[in-house]
């Protein structure tokens, strides 16, 4: 708030380190025993996402329904512009996203503006998350609370600049520095884990097989990448065990290997975060090109 240029980059990544390590795990209500500090914790991050959303999305319709077609809300993000999944029908507007920056831009205003933002808004006028599931029906107080968050959340990010600083160059900078920074590295630590070649399309009868074949880890003995992601490293372990604190997964994890191998079960990993991101691109490049064409 004093407009010290470190803050730029140290506010961002330890507001990041602190909300994926406490966020995600309070959203699957296994940060504390009590069930109602599970509830309160995620409001203390309305930069990320709308907890109510993120229920709906998340918990109820990708864990429930990873990679599956017109179940699981995440393959359906945007689809007007961009492609991830063969349910989502080609448009001649997927071919930019062959580009490395298309990747980079979408990374960049998916956070704030479109996810926690425009599909808030299109739940709410829809009553339903990205056509896949019905939103919980709110009271007017509830909704009226609901909105007062995602515009505090708004405040937050673009706002408080206006109000603390005399230049505009230092308004600009510090409303939109941070915030690119945030969405970033919520993109790069959850794009990366579901969508490549591999998972997109993999499937199973088997609820538990299916969990393992549609996702990936990366660096699973890295600590870097481990307390950077917040444990989303060990997705795998996390999709079978997703009411298990993230501090645990990392002992599950050699467990769930071992079985994948006794039982011929696909166990897809990466070894750091480099690999992961190219993967997840040559997928989304792939998914670029009509598929009655190819």
């Amino acid at each position: 708030m004093r407009g010290d240029w470190f803050a730029l980059i140290a506010a961002p990544l330890f507001f990041w380190i602190l909300g994926v390590n406490t966020f995600h795990d309070a959203a699957h209500f296994s940060l504390h025993k009590n069930w109602k500090v599970n509830r309160f914790v995620p409001y203390l991050f309305p930069i990320l996402t709308s907890p109510l959303a993120w229920y709906h999305q998340h918990n109820i319709g990708h864990h429930s329904y990873t990679n599956v077609s017109h179940r699981d809300p995440e393959l359906a993000h945007f689809t007007f512009w961009k492609r991830e999944h063969k349910s989502v029908k080609w448009r001649p507007a997927h071919e930019k996203q062959r580009s490395p920056w298309f990747l980079l831009f979408w990374w960049t205003v998916a956070v704030e503006i479109a996810f926690a933002t425009m599909n808030d808004l299109w739940m709410i006028k829809d009553k339903v998350y990205n056509e896949c599931v019905p939103m919980k029906a709110l009271s007017r107080r509830r909704l009226l609370c609901h909105c007062l968050g995602r515009v505090i959340g708004a405040g937050f990010l673009f706002v408080w600049p206006f109000f603390f600083f005399d230049t505009w160059t230092r308004v600009i900078i510090f409303a939109v520095v941070p915030y690119v920074i945030v969405s970033n590295l919520f993109m790069v630590n959850t794009q990366i884990n579901h969508l490549t070649t591999d998972t997109a399309h993999a499937g199973d009868e088997d609820w538990f097989k299916h969990q393992v074949v549609t996702a990936q880890d990366f660096g699973v003995k890295s600590k870097f990448c481990f307390f950077l992601s917040g444990g989303l490293n060990l997705q795998v372990t996390h999709h079978l065990f997703p009411t298990v604190n993230h501090c645990h997964l990392h002992k599950l994890q050699p467990i769930v290997a071992l079985l994948c191998d006794k039982y011929s079960v696909k166990y897809k990993t990466y070894s750091g975060y480099f690999d992961a991101i190219r993967a997840h691109h040559d997928h989304v490049v792939r998914m670029s090109y009509n598929d009655d064409e190819h």
